[in-house]
């Protein structure tokens, strides 16, 4: 028998609750159709939530006082996988609350695939460490960037953020420069909205290549990459993962795959940096950087996931009165330049990881517990997910 809110049975003739009353229109749809699955479902993907993401946000919580909320911002899919594994990985064990901004665009309010959101979403929602104003709202990311949409107002009513998720499943720089609804514009004016002491991190996912960039914007990250040249070892640390020998005539439109990649990589890691430094001196560490191959006719590599920490630095500026002493900026665009590059030259190889059986298959019972929880089927994910490699 259901049971009222305030604990109390119903009394004869009175109705008794059911999923309509909660909202929970289509249970019985969502059960009855086959969920199909993504590349995101793949062993690799979890080696990537676990691996990187869990661990990189873990560590900015190390010295966080235990009743400080984890707040994400971000692209979380239909089966909220990021979400449920922050839950399970560092919301239970540290006991610390998750509230959550999420955007998903694309989809019809009456699809099958609105529907499994649905379902996802209060089920999630459900959880003791979750907060209740947390929502999904069906709306494009790159709105945020303009200042009297609908996406702006939401994301700055729940500002600031300890975690921003750009989970692409196409090329992060694919936008024309200077558009108002673009992913440049979006985090520009995020960036502006982190005015915080806590350090914050951004974890952005996307193809990298000469078809899915804007020709534009590459030549703007290439011009960021030429910039670093003049830093005192850089070339040395990328000595390692360039094919060319002579960076400083680099030419994207001829360049090996890797190259273009490793250049794209670095340029969009330094416009970050620059971009940090607009709302306050701010350190910007490239924490984890993997790669793996998206497409099999695709450039070797084609997909890239880092993890970019931002830890504010308080700076005193200079008074133009002279009564106060002003700080000395400790903030190096060329120690953060050889940072990226090192990185990125070093970047893990998820697919070369996944080599390892035992690891593989560790990740394929992670995969399953959680899509689980999002009302996939476990025989078919398993039938499914034995054709892949990694």
């Amino acid at each position: 028998m259901a049971v009222p809110p305030d604990g109390n049975p119903p009394e004869d003739g009175e109705d008794e609750f059911s999923a309509a009353d909660l909202g929970i229109t289509e249970y019985k749809r969502v059960a009855e159709r086959r969920r199909e699955f993504a590349p995101w479902h793949r062993p690799r993907k979890q080696f990537v939530r676990k691996s990187q993401w869990v661990a990189c946000l873990r560590d900015i919580y190390a010295d966080r006082d235990p009743g400080d909320h984890i707040n994400y911002l971000g692209l979380p899919g239909t089966d909220l996988l990021d979400l449920r594994i922050f839950h399970e990985e560092i919301c239970v064990p540290q006991n610390r609350m998750l509230r959550f901004l999420g955007f998903h665009q694309g989809i019809s309010p009456s699809s099958p695939e609105a529907v499994s959101l649905e379902v996802s979403l209060q089920e999630v929602k459900l959880r003791d460490l979750v907060h209740e104003s947390s929502k999904v709202v069906h709306d494009d990311i790159n709105k945020i960037g303009s200042g009297n949409s609908l996406a702006f107002q939401e994301a700055r009513r729940t500002a600031t953020y300890d975690v921003i998720n750009f989970d692409f499943t196409v090329g992060f720089a694919r936008d024309m420069p200077g558009g108002l609804d673009s992913m440049y514009n979006a985090l520009n004016r995020i960036m502006a909205m982190q005015q915080r002491l806590e350090p914050w991190l951004l974890l952005i996912t996307g193809l990298i290549g000469r078809e899915v960039f804007n020709p534009a914007a590459a030549g703007k990250l290439h011009e960021l990459f030429l910039g670093t040249l003049e830093c005192e070892g850089f070339r040395e640390a990328c000595s390692s993962c360039f094919e060319s020998s002579d960076l400083d005539s680099l030419d994207i439109d001829s360049c090996s795959d890797a190259d273009y990649f490793y250049a794209m990589a670095i340029g969009f890691c330094v416009w970050v940096f620059l971009l940090a430094q607009g709302g306050g001196t701010r350190r910007v560490s490239l924490r984890a950087a993997f790669y793996y191959q998206h497409s099999p006719d695709g450039p070797r590599p084609d997909l890239l996931s880092m993890a970019i920490r931002f830890k504010p630095d308080i700076v005193a500026t200079t008074d133009p009165s002279g009564l106060a002493v002003a700080d000395r900026n400790r903030v190096s665009r060329c120690e953060a330049s050889l940072q990226f590059a090192a990185k990125l030259c070093n970047a893990v190889n998820v697919d070369q990881r996944l080599e390892d059986t035992t690891l593989k298959d560790q990740l394929i019972d992670e995969s399953v517990r959680l899509l689980l929880q999002a009302g996939y089927d476990e025989t078919e994910y398993r039938r499914w997910v034995a054709q892949f490699t990694s």
